[in-house]
Order: C-alpha cells, then sequence, then structure tokens
C-alpha cells in the first residue's frame, strides 16, 4: 500500500513538474498556466504602481489588500510546487539536499522575494519606514517574469557570458571618475571652494558629466575648468557606448549559435529528418538525385 501510494506520489510530482516547466505532453495546459502567471504578475505590478497614487490607493485599499491576498495565496502555491518538483531536475537531484540548492538559486530567491513582503508584514513592528520598504519588495514580483520570458533568460545570459568584460569597463570608469574629480578640485577648488570642497564631494560633478546627466547644479567657471568638463563629458559617451557594444556584441554571438542548436534538437526531439531529395508539395521522397529532381 506504500509503495503504491509513494508511486502515486512522484507520478503526480512529475506531472506538476512537466505543467510547470511547459513540458507537459498537453502543452496546451502547461501553456495555459504559464500565461496565467505571466498575466497574474503583470497585473500586480500594474496594482502596485496604482497603489502608489494616494488618491486610489485610500479610495480602494480593500480591493488591493484583497488582490493582494489572492496573489500572494497563488505565488505561495506556485513556490511551493516548484520546490517539491526540484528533485525531478538532475541539478537537484536529492529530497532534501537537491531542494535547498534550487531554493538558493536566483529565480527560487526572486519567487521568495515575490511572498516574503506579505508574511513579514505580521511580524515586522508596523512602522512607516518599514511599511515603505516592503512595499518596495512587492515590486520584485516583476523579476518573475525571467521565468517565463525568453528575451530577460537572453539577457541574463548574455551579461553572464560578458561579465568579465564589464567588470572591467565598470572599473575602468570608476577609475575615471575618481580622476575627474581629482584633477577638478585641483582646477576649481580654490575658486569654487562651496562647490567643489574637496574629491568626495567633486564626485557628484564626475559622475553626472561622465553619464552626461548634467544637471547643471555644479559647473565650473575657470577655462582649464571648462576645457577638463568638455574633455569628460565627451568621455562620457564613449563611457556609455563601451558596455552597450559589450552587451551587443554578446547578443550577436549568442544568436549566431543558439537557435541553431535549439533548431535541431527540436528537429532531433520532435521530428523526423527529412529526406535528402524531397517534394517540396507533397513531401514523398524523390528516387531521382539531384539531377532528375531539377527535371
Amino acid at each position: 500500500m506504500a509503495l503504491a501510494i509513494l508511486r502515486v506520489l512522484r507520478r503526480a510530482r512529475r506531472w506538476v513538474y512537466q505543467l510547470l516547466q511547459g513540458t507537459h505532453r498537453g502543452f496546451g495546459l502547461s501553456r495555459t498556466v504559464n500565461v496565467a502567471i505571466i498575466a497574474l504578475i503583470l497585473a500586480n505590478v500594474l496594482a502596485f504602481t496604482l497603489e502608489s497614487v494616494d488618491r486610489l490607493g485610500i479610495r480602494y485599499y480593500d480591493g488591493f489588500r484583497l488582490f493582494e491576498t489572492i496573489s500572494v495565496v497563488l505565488f505561495t502555491i506556485e513556490y511551493l510546487g516548484r520546490l517539491w518538483v526540484a528533485p525531478e531536475h538532475e541539478a537537484y537531484d536529492g529530497s532534501i539536499r537537491g531542494r535547498l540548492r534550487w531554493a538558493i538559486t536566483p529565480l527560487a530567491l526572486v519567487d521568495l522575494l515575490a511572498i516574503l513582503p506579505f508574511y513579514l508584514r505580521g511580524v515586522v513592528p508596523v512602522d512607516l519606514r518599514v511599511l515603505r520598504i516592503l512595499r518596495l519588495l512587492r515590486s520584485v514580483r516583476v523579476l518573475k517574469l525571467a521565468r517565463y520570458s525568453t528575451a530577460i533568460r537572453a539577457l541574463v545570459e548574455v551579461v553572464r557570458r560578458k561579465s568579465a568584460q564589464l567588470v572591467i569597463t565598470f572599473v575602468g570608469a570608476g577609475l575615471l571618475i575618481l580622476l575627474a574629480a581629482s584633477l577638478m578640485w585641483i582646477v576649481e577648488g580654490n575658486v569654487q571652494p562651496e562647490a567643489f570642497p574637496n574629491v568626495p564631494a567633486t564626485l557628484w560633478w564626475a559622475v553626472v558629466t561622465l553619464t552626461t546627466v548634467g544637471y547643471g547644479d555644479v559647473v565650473p567657471v575657470t577655462t582649464a575648468g571648462r576645457i577638463l568638463a568638455g574633455v569628460m563629458a565627451i568621455l562620457g559617451i564613449a563611457f556609455i557606448a563601451v558596455p552597450a557594444s559589450i552587451l551587443a556584441s554578446g547578443f550577436g554571438e549568442m544568436f549566431q549559435t543558439e537557435p541553431e542548436g535549439e533548431l535541431t534538437s527540436e528537429q532531433g526531439a520532435d521530428q523526423t529528418p527529412e529526406p535528402p531529395f524531397a517534394c517540396p508539395h507533397c513531401g514523398e521522397t524523390i528516387d531521382e538525385g539531384p539531377e532528375g529532381a531539377r527535371e
């Protein structure tokens, strides 16, 4: 009896795993579940945005609370379901250790953060600042889309592949910002001590200049300072362009290799290889070689 129950539970776990992963034989059902979760995530983001408007947040307070409660219940069921079926994946084999390994993956942590504020609200002492932080954490739910969006997964993969180049770029940008702040303090510090009193304070000017934001609240007045500001502004364009070019090359490299590999695997799994010479209309094999086929 116990073995029969265990087999039923294993089959049920496998069924839920395929349903959540979108690999269930009844693909329409898997697609419906995933589309419903995506719609729920987007609806939560919209509700969070509208609730930030005081007039709407106060007027429809009860409706927002009810919707949040229903959403958290559904997200909790999804999280517990994924935790339960985690050992079905070979990377998380093992009843306890496998689930623990899954629980610390980035997507699993995002799923946890999406529901954590709701439960913390009943534990953490009520304070306006704490409530604001908990409301901010609710916006993490939008990151759950990474599980269902091919575009977001592609972006994450590109960043992972190009992480070394991006780190070098940002370290260089940090050194450039520090150098610009130091030089501007030397040039303008004596002329505008209130605007450039020291290097840490001048870092604000360096950041807004190199990122081409240019708020205009702190500007040089000397000729040398303006020349330096112009040079830094031009270098700021390069600062923005370099990471963008790295990511663009990463996307190009991935799209040159991934689609072909995915297409091959799908054909190998779901389709029979097409004969070397087949009629383009009926699909029947043509006995003649290329010359006969052309005739």
